[in-house]
């Protein structure tokens, strides 16, 4: 059975993943194969099994259990050919702070030194280039909003900037080349549950957090992946006035244009808890999580995304002007303005989306400044 979603979304049912169902599980994908294990399953008894999917021959092997406890909650990262996990709730509610490195083409665990910072559980893990990072979740007492960077080749720690909202577990993680987006998720107190709508995108480089204040969606529990430096969500959990909610949508954000698109998943049985395994910025598959009864799925998707239209590229021409005629092509609308070489405004405008002539003063010459909204551009004036 498949799909689609206003033609830019396909979905595609596949067999059942033939293990147990459960939700809150960790998968991942890597050169042609996606591994997953661990979580809740149906009969509320935490896994700790091992499987591999072949996408070459769409089959499930299993693989042997990992040495790590039966767990849910588990966050990692990947960075080559090694997988990092950490952390991770047990049956009966103790939470863990050991830290492994699994070898991804040996299928070999070992058990690594705990990271320093103690043991908790569904906060965030991601990697960025060669650079690991953990952090934020809670450990059955108080919500965290630390972050941790692992140097893969020194085997240490540095902790980083924290999270300049309130500390909270089970949000979601969207890298986004250069950035993450971290936001939503919720926090436990004895009072119950908080969910949290703020958003933040984290950059590695400066380390440094900026808030995002454009679709402040509240929830927690998302299916969360990203598709061409877009966040994609969907699902999702929250509460209000006592009331728990499932999400049943796929929400395609893009923070810089300020929009976003969200389509309608009833059809699907994914609500929240489930795994968005990400194969490129096209292609993704779904994964376990529970369903608009609160019922534990093994239900496996494929999704392959339409990509965005190729936005039209700022364009002046010609330079040099002749006739003081200039074209001006962009793709939203703007205002238009040019300055002389001594910072004095000779002309302004403002156009629509697409290609429009401009006339600029006659007696006007030599090098200028042209801004199409905030890009410079220098021209020449014959």
């Amino acid at each position: 059975m498949s799909f689609s979603l206003a033609g830019q979304v396909l979905f595609k049912k596949l067999p059942d993943f033939p293990g147990s169902a459960r939700d809150d599980a960790f998968a991942f994908y890597h050169k042609g194969f996606i591994y997953a294990g661990f979580g809740l399953d149906q009969g509320f008894t935490h896994r700790n099994d091992w499987w591999r999917y072949n996408l070459a021959t769409a089959e499930w092997q299993q693989l042997e259990n990992p040495p790590l406890s039966p767990r849910q909650y588990v966050r990692g990262f990947v960075i080559g050919d090694s997988l990092y996990l950490f952390g991770g709730q047990g049956p009966n509610g103790e939470f863990y702070g050991d830290f492994y490195r699994y070898s991804i083409l040996e299928d070999e665990w070992k058990a690594l030194a705990d990271p320093p910072w103690g043991a908790r559980w569904a906060g965030v893990g991601f990697s960025i280039g060669r650079t690991g990072y953990l952090g934020l979740g809670y450990n059955g007492q108080e919500s965290f909003k630390d972050l941790w960077a692992y140097n893969v080749q020194e085997d240490n720690w540095q902790e980083k900037a924290s999270l300049p909202g309130p500390g909270r577990a089970k949000g979601y993680t969207s890298v986004l080349e250069n950035k993450v987006a971290v936001g939503a998720g919720l926090i436990e107190d004895s009072s119950g549950l908080q969910i949290l709508a703020d958003h933040y995108f984290y950059y590695p480089l400066s380390d440094r957090w900026e808030k995002q204040d454009f679709l402040a969606i509240p929830g927690s529990y998302f299916f969360a992946s990203s598709s061409y430096q877009q966040a994609l969500l969907l699902g999702g959990f929250s509460r209000s006035n006592n009331r728990n909610t499932l999400s049943s949508s796929l929400e395609i954000i893009n923070f810089a244009k300020e929009e976003s698109d969200v389509y309608d998943i009833d059809t699907l049985p994914f609500r929240r808890g489930g795994n968005f395994i990400k194969i490129d910025d096209q292609n993704y598959f779904l994964l376990w999580g529970l369903d608009s009864n609160f019922r534990r799925i093994n239900a496996f998707y494929s999704l392959e995304l339409s990509p965005p239209q190729t936005a039209i590229n700022t364009q002046v021409y010609p330079n040099p002007l002749r006739q003081h005629l200039v074209w001006v092509q962009c793709n939203q609308s703007q205002d238009i303005a040019i300055f002389s070489l001594a910072g004095e405004r000779v002309y302004q405008a403002s156009q629509g989306a697409g290609l429009v002539l401009h006339s600029i003063p006659q007696q006007l010459q030599g090098l200028c400044f042209l801004w199409v909204g905030k890009e410079c551009f220098k021209i020449w004036v014959e």
